[in-house]
């Protein structure tokens, strides 16, 4: 697929304060992005740990396929590109987290995914101490 000749990006500046968890900062051209994280979260109210935790296996969510989207119609694009660059001026980010991406440059394709099992075990009959 010709996407037409490429621009280039000028950017004269980028402030990226935190990227955790699979995520990435990318500047110029790349063909292909797959960040993945996984992530099980327990929380209780009392910190015991019973040894058998863990197992991924055990929550469908981390097994299950991710959905494609079909494409149920086609679409004709036609692209003029009045200038052979992309001007930004500043970009500020406090945070970029949990297969995310922050990319200047032009990409093929992204597949990012991001699986969060959060359990929560909480003391029944008590209110919690605050």
């Amino acid at each position: 697929m010709n996407r037409g000749p490429l621009r280039t990006s000028l950017v004269g500046q980028v402030f990226v304060d935190n990227v955790i968890f699979a995520s990435s900062v990318f500047a110029g051209d790349m063909v292909e992005f797959s960040p993945k994280a996984t992530v099980l979260a327990i929380q209780r109210e009392v910190p015991n740990f019973y040894g058998d935790e863990g197992d991924l296996s055990h929550f469908p969510i981390f097994t299950a396929d991710i959905p494609v989207p079909v494409r149920l119609t086609s679409t004709k694009l036609e692209i003029i590109q009045t200038s052979p660059f992309i001007r930004v001026g500043g970009v500020y980010i406090i945070a970029i987290s949990t297969s995310a991406l922050f990319h200047i440059g032009a990409n093929r394709s992204i597949r990012a995914e991001s699986r969060i099992k959060h359990i929560r075990h909480l003391l029944t009959g008590e209110r919690a101490p605050i």
